[in-house]
């Protein structure tokens, strides 16, 4: 079952959902992004990290729903610095941290606060992981995306006999821990 992770400024996470408590947003402030995890992720972002994220950010603010979402994706990534790279800088108040080479690095984001800018954001930033263009959505969707037939993996190989006298190819994945912590500034 999906997990996440407490951000530091007061919001109650559950298994799917992200929102706050601290900030109930009226009605026009308030938005809902849904990760549509059938939907292909892109080179950058680690599948297995991106089956526990979430099923939806929200509601919440604008800027919080913004700072939420690309933390995950910074979270889920498998190749940090490209997806730090990517991520589109501004001077509003929401930070996403990330610890790289063993420092800690730090990305404001743009000063967001109509849903339609989070919009175009959250599709420039997922167009520019190379993700399907329906991974971050404005609805939830639990079936195969039409768009990128992204289909469960195949069931993994079956190791070979001791009678073979193949040997494997299989490489080992490094794995590395990435400490992130979410401001609030």
């Amino acid at each position: 079952m999906p997990t996440t992770a407490s951000p530091s400024n007061g919001s109650q996470t559950s298994d799917h959902t992200v929102t706050s408590s601290c900030h109930k947003p009226s009605g026009s402030d308030s938005v809902s992004v849904y990760v549509n995890h059938s939907c292909y992720p892109g080179p950058y972002l680690d599948e297995p990290k991106v089956a526990e994220l979430p099923l939806q950010y929200g509601p919440m603010s604008v800027q919080r729903v913004l700072r939420a979402c690309v933390q995950s994706l910074l979270t889920a990534s498998s190749d940090t610095k490209a997806v730090l790279d990517r991520i589109r800088r501004g001077e509003g108040k929401a930070c996403v941290t990330t610890n790289l080479a063993g420092k800690v690095v730090t990305a404001r984001l743009p000063p967001i606060k109509k849903a339609n800018d989070l919009w175009d954001y959250l599709d420039c930033f997922t167009s520019d992981l190379d993700c399907c263009e329906n991974f971050l959505s404005k609805t939830s969707s639990t079936n195969n995306c039409a768009r990128c037939k992204k289909k469960p993996p195949p069931p993994s190989p079956s190791p070979p006999s001791s009678s073979s006298s193949e040997s494997s190819n299989a490489s080992a994945s490094g794995m590395s821990i990435i400490e992130l912590k979410i401001t609030d500034r």
